[in-house]
């Protein structure tokens, strides 16, 4: 049955946010995913049902362990309630494991567990365009398409998310797909938000990331149908975004927590045998059911790991 959304605030390349009330909203799950920053954009039946269920128990879960989030509750089986927010443009992504985007910027690492407290490191929301100089938002770089998108990449002249490194007064932009010490700034900005902020986020960010992995260190893998020899999930880095609600002003922790946002490692095995459960089987160019089965195991390690 088709869905009738009224009042719509704001619709992304995955979310729609229609008005509830004053001062709440609706979230909806579109069923969309997307990988290489609109390079491919697909829709595949049933996802949304599974993401927006691990969203809310994920969300309820770090609602119980008192971290401020905007969460309410699930109206639906594909959507929630939540408190309406000023979003501030950052990606805050906490590492539990050294991989991925990770090591191009540091090509002489390897892949690694994180020993002590995780790695948080923060990155613009935004897209760098170099051609004006200019921050662009996801929307405006969509509507490229996905072949324009991908030149402009490959030419050194759009730069999705780029990496921030903090001074006093000023923040600079790096390419978050190049080695950090072989490049220069691409830019240097205004912060978005003050040093007492990015503190607090950041503490709120490794909050976060230690509950849910913890809980998530508690799931039986056997039970998950992965594959005969899993026994463990660990969480391997995990995207945060945050924001001010607009009711009280509290900064809250503003993102959906489901396999978009995440990677789990199966058995923490880092080799180059690793197995993960996140969206990553699709940036890998996997059908579509496939992509639904890993969502799939997904939901029922949520189900285990942060059951009321």
């Amino acid at each position: 049955m088709a869905r009738k959304l009224k009042e719509i605030l704001h619709e992304g390349s995955v979310y729609t946010l229609t008005k509830f009330a004053e001062n709440a909203v609706r979230f909806h799950d579109r069923g969309m995913i997307s990988a290489g920053d609109g390079e491919r954009y697909e829709h595949i039946n049933g996802l949304d049902v599974l993401r927006a269920q691990q969203t809310c128990l994920a969300m309820n879960y770090l609602k119980l362990c008192r971290v401020p989030i905007a969460f309410s509750y699930a109206y639906t089986e594909w959507g929630m309630v939540c408190p309406l927010v000023k979003m501030i443009p950052l990606e805050v992504v906490v590492r539990g494991a050294l991989i991925g985007s990770y090591l191009k910027r540091h090509p002489t690492q390897k892949p690694q567990w994180v020993v002590g407290p995780p790695k948080v490191e923060f990155f613009h929301k935004q897209t760098y365009d170099r051609r004006t100089g200019t921050m662009i938002d996801g929307n405006d770089l969509r509507q490229l398409g996905p072949d324009e998108v991908k030149r402009l990449k490959e030419e050194g002249l759009v730069f999705p998310d780029p990496l921030i490194l903090f001074q006093e007064n000023t923040w600079s932009l790096h390419d978050a797909k190049a080695p950090l010490d072989s490049t220069s700034p691409l830019v240097y900005i205004t912060p978005v938000c003050s040093h007492e902020e990015v503190q607090k986020i950041h503490e709120l960010a490794k909050q976060a990331f230690t509950l849910l992995s913890e809980a998530l260190r508690r799931v039986n893998g056997r039970l998950l149908g992965i594959a005969d020899d899993c026994r463990t999930l660990a969480l391997a880095d995990i995207k945060f975004e945050f924001g001010y609600r607009v009711d009280t002003g509290e900064l809250v922790l503003a993102d959906v927590v489901n396999l978009d946002s995440m990677r789990l490692i199966v058995n923490r095995d880092l080799g180059p045998t690793m197995r993960h459960i996140s969206k990553q089987v699709f940036r890998e160019g996997a059908l579509k059911t496939d992509v639904l089965k890993v969502y799939q195991q997904g939901l029922s390690a949520f189900k285990q790991a942060f059951k009321a």
